[in-house]
């Protein structure tokens, strides 16, 4: 984070703005540093290795102006560089300061012969022992080369703004002593706001027998003026001067004095920035119960051509709709509460309130992106939750990808959002929520800049709590390689959220929270461990059933399931969660999966939904049901050998179990039913 830049070898109109005003809070007393620049001078001047002459080592208001102008505008720029983006440097700045340099000094706008800068440093003391790790830093702060002895004066400038890169900025200017002479501009004070496109100006100089000639200039919004000359006074002592300048523009005009020396050069620069204001009426209403900023409602007057930032606020039960008469402004959302605008003539606006139509629409959201029959890349899931004052989180799943989300509706139901995806294009996402009511469900798109896709979310709601176990089937084109089937247990909360569990043929694990809507289905779009694969689509609940299909993407490809299910209810205390053929035995059947002829056993279930396998057991046998969710779980030794687990879930609607194991060449079923 820290940089050092070695010195040895706002726009501009800003930064002289900088300087003037600190010049002119300074004039005609003692220059006073803050408590870090003065733990900076102190290192400077009582260094144990300083070879200038400590005694002729003096501040100069001047060079600390030209130092804390240089800081405050390193931050305010967000650069680091002795070289500001006008591309003047420090030997430039000083002189247009008013400080006479020794002619030998290169006059070259860019050049530096006596400014060192760090950044970053938390307090004086850190930032000079930087510094002094530094040999060019070194040279120039301890005048360890003879060029920086006689730089006996010294300006210190220090400068934080945490919401700039480096926070700290410290500046540390040396220079020869200046000559006796000085620049001022008394009337007008530097930042006055004026009325009047004419002004008398008057000031001041010393030493004039110095200089060949002293030059006005006035510098206004549209541009640089031209020099004029000024008499010259030419006594030795104080002499005043006097001028009239028109011609002033909207905005900040800055008034240039500058003397210059015998061979033409500028000696002392001065400048005094003024802010020409042309009022004008604006006029602002109000449509509804609500108010706006104070100080706007009615017609007041304002400056022509200045930034002015205006809020709406609604009364209780209301929100913000729009604004009216704001200029159409590239990126200008109308219905942003708060609003930047530039005063121009003729300005009225109207702030709209309307009774805040949200309450009635906070609820769940859930559905998918490009339907069911969307490609892998261009699908997707979303989850939305809306508050009553139309704010809303949630989360896009897309293209295998989860973001989150969070924004707020406009009163006319819309949202636009731009997400930000590493390496690739950001995604484009633009919401409606009907606030009409009518359309129970959140609408729009989603684009990668290429492909626009469109999704849909429906509202959820109170429901009846249930729970299912659904037998997720092998895609028909791959049964004879896959003939276990996938399954997973559903729980549907009262208040309509919904989790999901289970496991796919392949060994594959899920979970997932969706929403269950009110048009009786929830929608599943899952990106699985380890990347690159999803399970998606929508299954409907009619009764005690649950269908649907499932889409399981992979890199190998696609394949389609479909999903059945029933409700299913834990069973009471002491008694089986499931009977198979109306009674409480059964039988386990082992199939595929490398088995040449099926496995069968029989087993019983008991109280509390303990199973118990006929006898004798073969060896690496077991059996047991989880009554709480109704999954089952076993082992069994496989013929090819090992001993192989075997897992699925009990449909109490069917009395009977499906599921699978792992085996060669493909999944194997495990079935449970009738003996």
């Amino acid at each position: 984070m820290f940089i050092i830049k070695a010195g040895m070898t706002p726009n501009l109109r800003h930064f002289w703005f900088i300087v003037v005003l600190l010049v002119s809070l300074t004039a005609g007393r003692a220059v006073t540093l803050t408590g870090e620049e003065q733990q900076l001078a102190n290192l400077l001047t009582t260094a144990s290795g300083q070879q200038r002459n400590k005694g002729a080592m003096h501040l100069d208001e001047r060079l600390v102006a030209v130092a804390r102008a240089r800081a405050m505008d390193m931050a305010k720029r967000d650069y680091f560089d002795h070289v500001n983006p006008d591309g003047n440097g420090p030997n430039y700045l000083v002189r247009a300061a008013g400080y006479a340099l020794p002619a030998t000094y290169s006059t070259d706008r860019k050049a530096n012969s006596i400014e060192s800068i760090g950044g970053g440093y938390m307090s004086a003391q850190e930032c000079w022992d930087e510094l002094l790790k530094s040999p060019p830093h070194r040279a120039h702060l301890l005048a360890q080369e003879p060029f920086f002895k006689d730089q006996t004066s010294y300006g210190i400038g220090h400068y934080y703004d945490p919401n700039s890169t480096y926070w700290h900025y410290w500046v540390i200017i040396t220079a020869p002593p200046a000559p006796v002479s000085a620049l001022t501009i008394a009337a007008p004070v530097a930042g006055a706001r004026v009325t009047s496109e004419t002004l008398s100006v008057r000031g001041s100089v010393s030493g004039g027998g110095m200089f060949s000639a002293l030059q006005l200039r006035l510098d206004t919004p549209a541009g640089e003026g031209t020099w004029m000359n000024l008499s010259l006074p030419t006594a030795s002592g104080v002499g005043q001067w006097t001028a009239t300048v028109s011609g002033l523009l909207p905005g900040v005009n800055t008034i240039r004095v500058r003397t210059l020396d015998a061979k033409g050069a500028v000696a002392l620069l001065t400048g005094c920035p003024v802010r020409l204001v042309i009022l004008k009426p604006l006029t602002v209403s109000v449509d509804g119960a609500g108010r706006v900023t104070d100080g706007f409602a009615g017609t007041t007057n304002r400056a022509l051509g200045l930034n002015y930032t205006i809020s709406a606020m609604p009364a209780a039960g209301l929100i913000f709709d729009r604004w009216e008469g704001l200029p159409a402004t590239p990126g200008r959302d109308f219905h942003r509460a708060t609003q930047t605008f530039v005063m121009a003539e003729g300005l009225s606006l109207t702030a709209h309130f309307i009774t805040n139509p949200f309450p009635a629409l906070a609820a769940n959201y859930g559905g998918l992106v490009g339907g069911e029959g969307a490609a892998p890349d261009e699908s997707g899931g979303i989850l939305l939750n809306v508050t009553a004052g139309g704010v809303f989180t949630g989360r896009l799943v897309f293209a295998g990808k989860t973001y989150p989300l969070l924004g707020r509706f406009n009163s006319d139901g819309d949202v636009s959002l731009n997400i930000a995806r590493a390496g690739t294009t950001a995604l484009s996402l633009a919401l409606h929520l009907d606030v009409s009511g009518v359309v129970q469900a959140i609408t729009g798109t989603v684009s990668d800049g290429t492909a626009v896709v469109d999704l849909r979310a429906d509202r959820s709601g109170p429901t009846k709590a249930m729970r299912f176990t659904a037998r997720i089937e092998p895609d028909a084109v791959n049964a004879p390689a896959m003939q276990g089937s996938g399954y997973a247990t559903v729980a549907i909360r009262a208040d309509g959220v919904v989790r999901v569990s289970g496991v796919l043929a392949d060994g594959q694990p899920f979970a997932s929270g969706t929403y269950f809507t009110g048009a009786g289905a929830f929608s599943l779009h899952i990106p699985l461990a380890g990347g690159g694969s999803v399970l998606r689509g929508s299954l409907e609940v009619a009764g005690e059933a649950m269908d649907g299909v499932l889409h399981y993407d992979t890199t190998a490809g696609e394949s389609v399931h479909q999903t059945t299910g029933a409700r299913y209810v834990p069973p009471a205390a002491g008694a089986p969660c499931v009977q198979f053929g109306g009674v409480n035995s059964g039988d386990v059947s082992l199939a595929g999966g490398g088995i040449a002829s099926a496995m069968n056993h029989a087993f019983s279930i008991g109280a509390n939904s303990r199973i118990t396998l006929a006898t004798p057991v073969p060896a690496g046998w077991n059996l047991n049901v989880n009554p709480a969710n109704g999954r089952f779980a076993g082992t069994f030794v496989h013929p090819l050998g090992g001993v192989r687990k075997f897992s699925g879930v009990v449909s109490q609607k069917d009395g009977a179990g499906w599921g699978f194991f792992p085996g060669d060449g493909g999944g194997g079923s495990a079935i449970l039913g009738a003996q």
